[in-house]
């Protein structure tokens, strides 16, 4: 692996540790505490929280595939090792997330925010919404952290691999 390969698979697994790191939390402490709370209190701590996330979170994932491809390009004349097959999973298990959030979760997002948490007319609609939430950042939250740790082994693994260079400027 060269220099540059090692430089820029540092830079993709920053945003995908961060990332995991989040979903960590998620799977920790915040979903569990979102699934016990009050239902007017769920609502009420959602909906600043998508208000915030909403307008950052593509900004986080273009940088993060961003950063993925071109570190795909950079390692594809080795596209018969191993690091190159893991960045290109790990790459498609995000973008699977980020569809999957796109397609399923805004969507419950978006039907958050237009709840008044002081006044929950339809308390069946708005638990389903919960538990769609719960639901969706526990699957996603497998999927990134699983792409995070898969990336990260196979990248320490692959750190004492020779480049096949003979040139030092090369490694």
């Amino acid at each position: 692996m060269t220099r540059l390969q090692r430089f820029l698979l540092g830079l993709v697994l920053l945003p995908v540790g961060l990332l995991a790191g989040t979903d960590t939390f998620e799977m920790m402490g915040n979903m569990p505490a979102n699934a016990v709370a009050p239902l007017p209190t769920f609502v009420g701590y959602w909906q600043p929280l998508d208000t915030f996330m909403e307008p950052r979170m593509p900004i986080f994932t273009g940088i993060m595939f961003l950063l993925f491809l071109i570190a795909i390009a950079a390692f594809w004349p080795q596209r018969h090792r191993a690091i190159f097959f893991t960045l290109v999973a790990t790459f498609l298990m995000e973008l699977a997330a980020t569809l999957f959030t796109v397609l399923h979760q805004i969507p419950v997002n978006r039907a958050i925010r237009a709840l008044d948490p002081a006044h929950l007319t339809d308390i069946p609609a708005a638990e389903s919404l919960r538990q769609a939430t719960l639901h969706h950042f526990n699957l996603l939250s497998v999927l990134c952290i699983s792409a995070f740790i898969w990336l990260l082994f196979v990248a320490v693994m692959s750190a004492g691999e020779p480049s096949g260079h003979s040139s030092e400027l090369a490694r």
